[in-house]
């Protein structure tokens, strides 16, 4: 299926109906996910949207997938800002499995690195905050990253709940 995807500098219609339903079995495969990331930027937006419609609900799958995580920053950069507060909801209602996992700590960061709202860093918060402090002390690594972006007042560790946020 993957072969499908020509190196072309643009994504066509008629490549995007041949691959309607199968893009959660293309991102995860090395080909697939490595031919979709050098043509994701020249893709028009209609067909990221689909392919974000397609995958959203396997997201927290393809972000620790070994091939999959590498598509999940650049689909990121690329989805609209609606999309883009769905996709930070998805990460944040699994931020713990992403987190521990080796392969989802890469593209987490990458996306975290990405944020240009509050209302981005917020959702990743509140996320945060619907964990216990043993899981989070575990993936201290995040907390870091969010520290850095987001600044260091707002992280705060409250021994009352066991949340790292205010």
């Amino acid at each position: 299926m993957e072969n499908e995807i020509k190196i072309t500098g643009k994504f066509e219609d008629t490549t995007h109906n041949k691959l309607k339903d199968n893009y959660y079995e293309i991102v995860i495969s090395q080909n697939g996910s490595r031919n979709l990331q050098k043509i994701i930027n020249f893709t028009k937006p209609s067909i990221v949207s689909d392919i974000f419609a397609e995958i959203k609900d396997k997201l927290p799958l393809v972000i620790i997938n070994e091939y999959g995580n590498y598509f999940c920053p650049k689909l990121y950069k690329v989805i609209k800002e609606e999309e883009k507060i769905l996709f930070i909801v998805i990460l944040a209602d699994n931020v713990l499995t992403i987190g521990k996992s080796k392969v989802g700590t890469y593209p987490l960061q990458a996306i975290i690195d990405q944020f240009n709202t509050e209302k981005e860093k917020e959702i990743m918060l509140q996320g945060l905050k619907n964990c216990n402090k043993n899981d989070l002390l575990e993936m201290c690594f995040v907390i870091n990253n969010i520290k850095d972006k987001i600044g260091p007042a707002r992280c705060a560790y409250y021994r009352k709940n066991g949340a790292f946020l205010q």
